[in-house]
């Protein structure tokens, strides 16, 4: 357990109220989605309102056509709390900008544990395809599986990589979340049907993320 104030804020550093605590759990990951949320006094991933950079609603998550951005501000927040839906609470770090809160992201590049955990992640969702699927029947499906994740370890990569141009990174992200929203073809029970992928519904808080707000980062921290 760890108590620490802001040195540079000299207007209330002597403020009881402006010390802050924070605990360590061993072998939890501390600067996840929750713990960005709790800081932030936002709602949970599950939310209705989901992002912390941007106002996209769980409802509107699957129009891929949108042009999701960073449009949020912590000056604003700081002035009414309400200023954008999802919101509840003043922010623990009231000076820190939105734009900077990719601790998630920079923890994992520093640490360079994306490649081993993406394809941890991506065997055991392998795993899972070889148990369920009937690969003769559904050899497209398969394939297509294959495609969605051999990507999405691509993008993985990218992030980690200095050289990633973040607008070749966007149009990347895109066409990834285009592969996973793969719609189904031709006619149910009959040879010519081709299974579909994911639907819009399927959209995960991490992956809006991924799609919309990494090339961001990216361009704010020049690579």
């Amino acid at each position: 357990m760890v108590t620490f104030a802001i040195l540079n804020d000299l207007a209330t550093i002597n403020q009881p109220d402006k010390h802050y605590m924070v605990i360590l759990f061993p072998d939890i990951e501390n600067s996840n989605w929750k713990f960005l949320a709790i800081c932030l006094g936002f709602n949970a991933a599950n939310s209705k309102y989901f992002c912390p950079w941007c106002t996209c609603q769980k409802s509107k998550i699957g129009l891929i056509n949108k042009s999701w951005t960073i449009e949020k501000s912590i000056e604003s927040i700081n002035q009414n709390i309400k200023s954008y839906s999802g919101h509840n609470k003043k922010p623990l770090f009231n000076i820190i900008k939105l734009k900077n809160w990719d601790l998630a992201i920079q923890e994992y590049k520093n640490d360079n544990r994306f490649s081993q955990e993406c394809k941890q992640l991506i065997c055991a969702e392998m795993n899972e395809l070889v148990l369920l699927l009937n690969f003769g029947k559904f050899q497209d499906y398969k394939l297509g599986h294959i495609q969605l994740w051999d990507k999405f370890l691509a993008l993985y990569e990218a992030i980690k990589n200095p050289l990633t141009n973040a607008e070749k990174f966007k149009v990347d992200a895109q066409n990834w979340i285009n592969l996973f929203l793969t719609p189904s073809s031709g006619k149910c029970n009959t040879n010519n049907f081709v299974k579909g992928l994911y639907n819009p519904v399927d959209i995960m808080p991490y992956m809006h993320v991924l799609v919309y707000h990494v090339a961001e980062f990216m361009k704010i921290y020049n690579r």
